[in-house]
């Protein structure tokens, strides 16, 4: 079994149950959203997640026209979940389906990791490919613009995210994560 299908199958459900308890039982009063991963690799696999009535189930091979599409080799995908970016309920947690639900186009992110290593994916939101940002930064500055520790026009004022692209879709990104 690989690291991904054992992830997928054993323990995302763990997870998901954890960060249920941490947010209180109003938080499955959103709307059903879904995410397929693609991670590419030997040891890689498709799988799709379904979030509905606050229960989550897994489907191998993926769910066709998910809410959002993530595209990942294994060893980033690997590197992601290592500090907490290769899970998809941030936006569940926060509270924000609706807008997700409302959100298209591609983000493509180029991160560093706290070793030099490059750290690359994307998010494709509403099974569109465009419009299409890709954002710059190191991988702890993204967790802690994803977490709300850094404000993301901050963080490009100071020159630690750095963006090519839709200027639009980076400002519809920004209320996605605030």
């Amino acid at each position: 079994m690989s690291v991904v299908s054992q992830y997928y199958e054993n323990e995302v459900q763990q997870v998901f149950e954890r960060m249920l308890r941490e947010a209180g039982p109003e938080i499955a009063a959103q709307p059903d959203f879904t995410t397929t991963y693609h991670v590419a690799g030997a040891e890689g696999g498709t799988y799709g997640l379904r979030v509905a009535q606050g229960a989550l189930s897994v489907v191998p091979g993926g769910i066709l026209d998910s809410d959002m599409q993530i595209f990942a080799n294994v060893d980033e995908w690997r590197a992601g979940l290592d500090v907490g970016m290769a899970h998809p309920f941030y936006y569940y947690q926060k509270r924000k389906i609706d807008l997700l639900k409302g959100f298209r186009g591609k983000v493509t992110l180029e991160l560093a990791q706290p070793d030099g290593e490059p750290m690359q994916g994307s998010l494709v939101f509403g099974g569109a490919d465009d419009p299409e940002v890709t954002l710059r930064m190191a991988a702890d500055d993204y967790l802690a613009m994803m977490s709300g520790r850094l404000n993301g026009q901050m963080a490009f004022l100071t020159g630690k995210l750095k963006f090519e692209g839709s200027l639009p879709l980076l400002m519809q990104l920004a209320a996605l994560n605030s």
